[in-house]
């Protein structure tokens, strides 16, 4: 893993907020989000972050920028999940 992308994701993972998003991800995956699960997850997790949903989205993107969640979109929907390989690249790096 090169060094800037290193730099890129401890960037993003500055925030106790993202980490918290990140945990929470990985504890969700494979809990049935589709058509209104998503709206519903992302307002649990706008309550249990504490956050409005424009913080969360902002959150979102600077984690997908550093390539810690991947988000795809199905239909009108996105389904965003933790970036394993990546995880697993900074466990090796360490």
């Amino acid at each position: 893993m090169e060094l800037d992308e290193m730099a890129k994701v401890f960037k993003a993972l500055g925030c106790g907020q993202r980490i918290r998003i990140v945990q929470m991800l990985r504890e969700w995956e494979g809990i049935d989000t589709c058509c209104d699960g998503v709206l519903k997850a992302f307002t649990r997790m706008c309550d249990e972050i504490e956050v409005s949903r424009s913080t969360l989205s902002h959150h979102f993107k600077e984690l997908e920028n550093a390539g810690l969640i991947v988000c795809e979109r199905q239909g009108q929907a996105m389904q965003c999940k933790v970036n394993e390989a990546l995880l697993a690249k900074m466990k090796d790096f360490f």
